[in-house]
């Protein structure tokens, strides 16, 4: 039986409570202790939703763990400012679907600015299994991580010391880990299944069908298990069409994909914060003893640049002005398109770096290296034809690339360019 209490933890309760709970507890001088699930900063469907997903069936699980304390408080986090929320239109139509209210959501910018002392808060990554820079100044408390991308090795005592979840392994979607992992323990505690209700499924299969390509690209045997939970709880509802008879899926699916590559309207800065992760590390020179602090960002955009720079004469100052915004040695733009004769899947991988002998040297082994060249299948483009002259000048270089290798990611991208600036090692899944 599933007990009083949590019949009542509906979702959009859940989430209509996040500021008003959150609130009494500053109130309260930080009584007690309250878990942060964030994900990660490009703040992606699959990012958010699993954020959302992971926080409220911890906050439904709280009633079966005579071990926790009941006044401990769990709140999803998206981790972009509020305002960046306007530029992911598939997330805005998803929690209008399921009629959550932005104005109930918890963004990074506000929680920063209301300086929580460290002890008061442990954290739950997901989508993510980094400290990513932005929250590095939070020195925050990890005891938890569900992610899909490679392992840095990082918090594996924190975890273990509190018996955590620690699941990093390969799957189209990091929200389908999370909610496997939330459907195996409530079986463990003999908890009925109707905990996984029709908001719960509606909330996973967003992210699912947009990462998986409608269940047909990246599919793993955690996402086919997810499908199935979703399928099996959608087609139970009376008023619920089924997802097998009448392919609302693909429907969904269309709606999400046509809603998250629409940049009609989007400023030169927007499409490169709209989809954008940065890391920070120590860039050491093979042939002398020189090392920097130096940070990289990588920007994805779902159009060629013939469409960027056909749409905005001015993109690549934009690039270097964004460069310099955020301090980076070196930014990255990566393209994703189809093309437009062939239809076929097209990526391109732009460089802009600072004139820096270090990372001159790093960057000429990234390109020049057998592995970059085997993962990747680079092939140089001519960066006169994109009009980049006003700013491969004296204090930054550009390389700009046809990356042969289109199902080659920022999943794998971004790995390889740590592992050549920063000397970064991860468990590749």
């Amino acid at each position: 039986m599933v007990s009083k209490v949590l019949s009542e933890h509906k979702l959009k309760v859940f989430v209509e409570s996040i500021w008003p709970r959150f609130n009494a507890w500053k109130s309260s001088n930080y009584a007690g202790s309250a878990t942060i699930v964030s994900g990660n900063e490009s703040a992606d469907l699959d990012s958010c939703m699993s954020s959302i997903l992971y926080a409220y069936l911890y906050h439904c699980s709280l009633s079966f763990d005579d071990k926790i304390e009941e006044s401990k408080l769990v709140f999803p986090l998206f981790a972009i400012p509020r305002e960046d929320l306007s530029l992911r239109l598939d997330i805005k139509y998803t929690l209008s679907q399921l009629k959550l209210s932005e104005k109930s959501l918890l963004f990074f910018d506000e929680f920063v600015s209301e300086n929580i002392p460290n002890d008061k808060v442990t954290w739950v990554l997901v989508d993510h299994n980094s400290i990513q820079d932005q929250m590095k100044g939070l020195s925050p408390n990890v005891v938890g991580i569900i992610d899909h991308h490679d392992d840095e090795g990082l918090f594996k005592d924190s975890i273990a010391d509190v018996n955590g979840p620690r699941i990093i392994k390969k799957s189209g979607s990091c929200s389908s880990l999370v909610l496997t992992y939330w459907v195996d323990y409530f079986k463990q505690k003999n908890q009925s299944p109707s905990i996984i209700d029709q908001d719960i499924v509606n909330l996973a299969l967003p992210p699912l069908l947009i990462d998986t390509s409608n269940m047909k690209s990246k599919v793993t045997e955690e996402d086919k298990e997810s499908y199935s939970i979703i399928k099996s709880v959608l087609n139970a509802g009376v008023s619920v069409s089924k997802v097998e008879d009448l392919d609302s899926a693909s429907q969904l699916y269309d709606t999400l994909k046509t809603l998250k590559s629409n940049l009609d309207g989007l400023s030169p800065r927007e499409l490169l914060r709209k989809d954008y992760k940065e890391w920070s590390g120590v860039s050491k020179s093979k042939t002398s003893a020189l090392s920097y602090e130096t940070k990289l960002g990588i920007s994805t955009v779902g159009e060629s640049l013939t469409w960027i720079t056909k749409n905005h004469a001015d993109f690549f100052k934009a690039l270097k002005d964004y460069s310099i915004e955020r301090n980076t040695s070196v930014q990255v733009v990566m393209t994703s398109y189809s093309n437009s004769q062939t239809g076929k899947h097209e990526r391109e991988l732009v460089l802009l770096t600072k004139n820096n002998d270090v990372i001159d040297e790093l960057v000429d082994e990234f390109i020049s290296n057998d592995k970059t060249l085997a993962e990747l299948k680079l092939v140089g483009k001519d960066p006169e034809q994109f009009d980049t002259e006003s700013i491969n000048n004296d204090d930054t270089k550009i390389y700009i690339f046809q990356q042969r290798k289109a199902k080659a990611s920022r999943k794998k991208v971004a790995p390889l360019l740590r592992q050549f600036i920063h000397g970064i090692e991860t468990t590749l899944l």
